[in-house]
């Protein structure tokens, strides 16, 4: 009896051994997963390039237009003889005198200038603006201004172009320049004034951003 008992209290501890130990894993590993998902939804590196696609369609084959040779006809002008006009007697007219006009004195007039108190604005809280919400803005800005250059689409060429800048406190694009070229010149400076034409990103008055630097592709494609 000694014996059977002491086996089952042996097999009671081990069973609660056992599950001490697999409630601290899965304790363990619902801490770990919830790290990762909040650093996926809160962390968005601005330093990764935001890729820009610049499509057109290429340029279709002119056909040589066929040119008939029209039939010249003789026009036969008649020049109608001109009159002299009749003379005429220009009469002398007599202009009426200028009544004097007076001018009130001018020491006699008085400013009145009134003052209103100026009033002091209210403080307003100024947020950061969210790095997802300062890199779709930028893109739309891209995306608004750009255009395939006509020599490049005539030629057929295409290229991805590399082009860093730097974004100010106050939403200014500064240090545009060409960190890779797209092996076409037209393309790579097409890119560069494109961006550096934007000058400054729109903001709401209520928010602020972090002076950061980051970097945009901009692809461009022909299609048929």
């Amino acid at each position: 009896m000694q014996y059977g008992h002491s086996i089952r209290n042996s097999s009671s501890k081990f069973l609660l051994g056992w599950f001490v130990l697999a409630s601290a894993l899965a304790h363990v590993l619902f801490i770990t997963l919830v790290d990762n998902k909040a650093e996926q939804t809160v962390y968005v590196n601005l330093s990764a390039p935001l890729q820009i696609t610049v499509i057109s369609s290429r340029p279709a084959a002119k056909p040589l237009a066929q040119t008939t040779p029209q039939r010249t006809e003789r026009v036969v002008k008649t020049v109608p003889l001109l009159k002299k006009p009749p003379k005429q007697i220009a009469k002398a007219a007599t202009l009426p005198e200028k009544s004097p006009v007076h001018y009130p004195d001018s020491t006699s007039k008085t400013k009145i200038i009134t003052e209103t108190p100026t009033t002091a604005p209210e403080a307003i809280s100024v947020k950061n603006v969210p790095l997802n919400h300062l890199r779709q803005q930028l893109k739309q800005a891209i995306k608004a201004r750009f255009t395939y250059p006509r020599m490049a689409r005539r030629m057929g060429w295409e290229g991805l172009v590399g082009i860093s800048l730097h974004i100010e406190d106050d939403g200014s694009l500064n240090q545009v320049q060409i960190a890779r070229s797209s092996g076409h010149k037209i393309l790579d400076e097409n890119a560069r004034k494109t961006i550096e034409n934007i000058g400054r990103i729109q903001i709401a008055s209520s928010f602020s951003i972090h002076a950061t630097s980051t970097e945009i592709e901009v692809l461009y494609r022909l299609t048929d």
